[in-house]
């Protein structure tokens, strides 16, 4: 057994520590893999029981789903929304009431919280609070007064909740009638501006004949034909970007390659033309040596598709355009004299807003070592992007499972600033899931809340920012490059993104582009391992790329997962690198001390709350308060009455409402019970990776609050939600908390 003096153990006073404490096993809250082999064990011969020989540690695979009733069990929503059934006679649900009523399990009480806040209940006789709001002839009773009131104050709207899937909407999804047709114009033109920019920056290294070039010497300078002269290899063909040709850069987008044969020299190969200023030229013609030259491709691009070099580097002359009357000449000396002409290719700023161009401000302009920026060619709309500030805010972050709309409500109480919901699958999201989409659901209190999506391929990510900017009220939009579970990883998506720079900057162009307006977020690790980190370089590159408005590092790599302590300081290089994007810090803040010290990392604008608000999600108040909160069991049981009361409300006060509910709080009550009180603590605050020895609380309830096993936690259920049905399941997440 630990005792306080191990790392890792919470130091708890010696008078609320429990003396020789054994756990016990209950076999009832262990997976069947479990069962099964201590089965086997038992029968064997050994001197241990089978308990002792049976490794029980780790997660629970393949835990039990909820199942609900069947719809013959179930009464018909419209019966309950008081609305006609289209489905009339052969509607699958119980249209009769008085059947429904013999099977329906007793009211678990008589406070129903939709009626007493709102004036109505929209589960009518289906509530298990029903008894204050069913009259006797089973219609729902409404309280029109406070109705009007609650009416008045949504504005109309008979719900507090957004984003729902609409059956019209997720009809066309599910369809593929969805038109995608922005999503993914969009994305070709990202995918063709990247392509272009990396074919630039590649070409300014792959032969000597480009370095010469690249360095500022023209193709028909000397020193242009000493780097080829000197050339130990050369191949067959190479492509040369526009860029490294001649003394001054051009935009990818002016012209896409520039063929560049090398072979034999030929001396009749060269048909000899002249090129004037403007002009244009077939993709057959070739141009004479004489005529090539920077200030050439500058004044006129589209007229060089394929430019034979052979002859160039044998007979080098100088640089000379033929001016039109009443031009001077233009030469490599001197390309300032030269006006650049704007391709005719539409740009992507000429119809949606241009990625990777920095906001007035932002810092200084960027130097680049290929292809110069062409803001000063092609004039594109401003991003009109929301004003939304990060920086300072209390950021609760998306959490699984746990991250749901009434603990966030809960938080938001706490006073939490920014919220998030949990993380969806962008996959699931196109396919018109509904169990995905009401990830999405945002309640009116969340002032600011964002979206985050998980995915791995451009297309889908992209389709779904535009998604969710047509049919989602959120105020951003993060990608999920953090998630450490193998099955996101091992599809490309979570972690796996940081190590993948060109899908991951093609998704971010894409979906930046496709919100259009909506700050864009990005969350990630240190890296896939601990020794080698990998965020530094993930945001000094999302830095370049332009589009995302935050950026977050989770100090632990994905290796670490939730163990050791998170690495601030290399929190602290990411955000440097990613300067002037604010970066958020995530890890290890339980205390309003924690807080601070990790906010005080040079460069970093705040600090992401993630299990700490699991622990205690009065966190929020202790760090706007300045203040160590000891707070009381009954306060506590408080915290967990909002929450079912938040819960009924969002899932429902029927049968399924009651039991999903219930689930949800098991799920929370798995991390809640892990705090351990202020008063019990030798040196306070509490750390977030110290698990609490077994102590005893200073009343009945914190002793119990404080249990980690799981049939506790079913007790504290039975309090706020009355006795659990025979028929629910729920196995713990951890193996560990079958013990007593």
């Amino acid at each position: 057994m630990a005792t306080p003096t191990d790392a890792g153990v919470a130091k708890i006073k010696a008078e609320y520590l429990k003396q020789d404490h054994v756990p016990q096993l209950n076999l009832e809250y262990t997976s069947p893999e479990i069962k099964k082999a201590m089965e086997r064990l038992a029968d064997a011969s050994g001197d241990e029981p089978a308990s002792k020989r049976v490794k029980i540690k780790g997660q629970n695979k393949n835990r039990p789903r909820e199942k609900r009733a069947p719809m013959s069990e179930r009464l018909c929503p419209h019966l309950l929304r008081e609305t006609e059934c289209p489905y009339g006679d052969n509607c699958r649900f119980i249209h009769d009431v008085e059947r429904f009523l013999k099977s329906k399990p007793p009211d678990l009480g008589d406070h129903c919280f939709s009626f007493e806040t709102y004036g109505k209940c929209p589960y009518g006789v289906a509530c298990r609070y029903g008894s204050r709001h069913i009259a006797a002839d089973n219609s729902n009773v409404v309280n029109e007064s406070l109705w009007q009131k609650t009416l008045a104050s949504r504005g109309g709207a008979t719900a507090l909740t957004g984003n729902p899937l609409g059956k019209d909407l997720q009809t066309a999804l599910r369809r593929k009638a969805y038109d995608f047709s922005r999503a993914d114009a969009v994305l070709r033109e990202v995918g063709e501006r990247l392509r272009s920019g990396r074919a630039a920056a590649e070409g300014a290294t792959k032969h000597p004949v480009e370095a010469a070039l690249v360095e500022g010497a023209s193709v028909c300078e000397p020193s242009a034909v000493a780097s080829v002269e000197s050339a130990t290899t050369v191949p067959e063909s190479i492509i040369v970007e526009p860029a490294s040709i001649g003394g001054a850069a051009m935009h990818p987008s002016v012209v896409e390659q520039v063929a560049v044969e090398i072979a034999h020299p030929q001396p009749n190969a060269v048909e000899s033309v002249s090129v004037k200023s403007g002009s244009t030229l077939p993709r057959s013609t070739t141009i004479e040596p004489a005529s090539i030259g920077c200030a050439a491709l500058l004044s006129n691009p589209s007229a060089v598709e394929k430019v034979p070099i052979e002859d160039a580097v044998a007979h080098p002359q100088p640089c000379a355009v033929e001016s039109a009357p009443g031009e001077g000449a233009s030469t490599c000396q001197e390309p300032s004299t030269v006006d650049p002409v704007p391709s005719n290719k539409p740009s992507i700023g000429s119809e949606l807003p241009l990625i990777g161009v920095p906001a007035e401000g932002a810092g200084p302009t960027r130097r680049h070592a290929g292809a110069v920026t062409d803001e000063d060619v092609i004039r594109t709309r401003p991003v009109e992007r929301r004003p939304l500030d990060f920086r300072g805010k209390l950021y609760l972050a998306p959490l699984t499972t746990v991250g749901n709309l009434p603990f966030r409500r809960v938080c938001k109480r706490f006073g939490a600033d920014v919220t998030c919901g949990e993380m969806a699958v962008a996959t699931n999201l196109l396919q018109g899931q509904q169990s995905e989409w009401a990830l999405l659901r945002r309640h009116a209190s969340e002032d600011v809340f964002g979206v985050q999506l998980c995915g791995s391929h451009p297309d889908a990510m992209t389709r779904c920012a535009q998604l969710l900017r047509e049919h989602a009220d959120a105020d951003f939009v993060d990608i999920n490059a953090g998630c450490p579970l193998d099955l996101v990883c091992h599809k490309g998506a979570g972690c796996t993104l940081m190590t993948r720079a060109a899908r991951l900057e093609t998704i971010v162009g894409g979906m930046a582009a496709a919100l259009d307006g909506v700050p864009l977020t990005l969350k990630m690790r240190t890296g896939l391992t601990s020794e080698k980190g990998l965020a530094a370089g993930v945001a000094r590159r999302a830095r370049d790329w332009g589009g995302v408005a935050l950026m977050t590092v989770h100090g632990r790599s994905r290796q670490a997962r939730y163990t050791r302590r998170a690495d601030w300081a290399y929190v602290g290089e990411c955000a440097r690198a990613a300067a002037p994007v604010p970066v958020f810090g995530c890890g290890d803040v339980l205390s309003y001390d924690d807080y601070e010290r990790c906010v005080a990392t040079p460069g970093v604008a705040g600090a992401m709350i993630a299990r700490g608000a699991l622990y205690k999600p009065w966190l929020f108040a202790e760090i706007r308060e300045r203040r160590d909160w000891d707070i009381s069991a009954g306060e506590r049981l408080d915290v967990l009455r909002d929450f079912v009361a938040f819960g009924l409300e969002h899932w429902g006060s029927d049968a399924a409402g009651v039991e999903t509910t219930r689930r949800f709080l098991l799920e929370w009550l798995s991390f809640l019970h892990r705090y351990v009180p202020v008063g019990l603590l030798e040196q306070p605050p509490q750390r977030i990776n110290e698990r609490p020895p077994s102590y005893v609380g200073r009343s009945d309830l914190e002793t119990l609050m404080a249990s980690g096993s799981c049939a506790d936690w079913l007790t504290i259920s039975e309090m706020l939600l009355g006795r659990t049905p025979d028929s629910f399941v729920f196995l713990p997440k951890h193996r560990a908390n079958a013990y007593k």
